[in-house]
């Protein structure tokens, strides 16, 4: 599902030209998804609730569609890793600037160009996003962005009873790190990652990526 008829459009010729099948689009609300009349044993969200006005509504609706026992993976910015984007998108605001191609150009090439900038915004242009011009947009002119802790995440998790079932994306140095520093149980701590985090503060620079389970309901 998506807002976007032009995704969805650009979904369908992509599936056709792959010769994929079996998959269903529908141009709809997040929030209206129980209007489908369908559940689901795997749903996924990601890059989606931390741009919408109020991202646990958007949890709420997707856990409508999940069935008894079934998995919910979602995608979140880190409060933590995206501190540079955040300075660099508040200078874009107290400018005025507007999102136009040539706005977001000059930005990059600001940022290219600067031995200062690199300096404070380095990592922006570690982004694959950062070279195109829609991703671009998304990763520095979105007009709403939600950031979460990992404590946030932990709450927020044990509010609705999911179960967190690990991290996803991750490259297998962090995780061997982790490991040596806690041992494997510790995965699936979040009072761990969140630990580790603090002390190495990009290894989520894209997001958090990680499944969880709903409850499976007592007859």
């Amino acid at each position: 599902i998506d807002l976007s008829k032009r995704s969805l459009a650009y979904a369908l010729m992509s599936a056709d030209r792959l010769g994929i099948t079996g998959v269903d689009f529908y141009q709809l609300d997040l929030l209206s998804v129980k209007d489908l009349k369908r559940d689901f044993d795997v749903v996924e969200s990601v890059g989606v609730l931390h741009h919408m006005e109020d991202p646990e509504e958007g949890l709420k609706a997707l856990l409508q569609v999940v069935r008894p026992g079934g998995y919910l993976r979602l995608g979140l910015y880190s409060e933590i890793s995206r501190q540079r984007l955040v300075k660099l998108r508040k200078l874009y605001v107290k400018s005025g600037m507007t999102p136009s191609e040539d706005n977001i150009r000059a930005v990059r090439q600001a940022i290219l160009s600067s031995q200062a900038a690199q300096g404070v915004f380095g990592i922006v242009n570690q982004f694959s996003d950062f070279y195109a011009m829609s991703p671009c947009r998304d990763l520095i002119f979105h007009e709403q962005e939600h950031r979460f802790t990992l404590s946030q995440i932990k709450s927020l998790l044990e509010k609705y009873k999911l179960n967190f079932l690990g991290f996803s994306g991750l490259r297998r140095t962090v995780v061997e790190a982790f490991v040596q520093r806690y041992d494997t149980e510790s995965l699936l701590s979040l009072d761990a990652w969140a630990e580790f985090e603090q002390d190495n503060p990009n290894i989520f620079s894209g997001m958090y990526q990680f499944m969880t389970q709903v409850p499976t309901k007592v007859a």
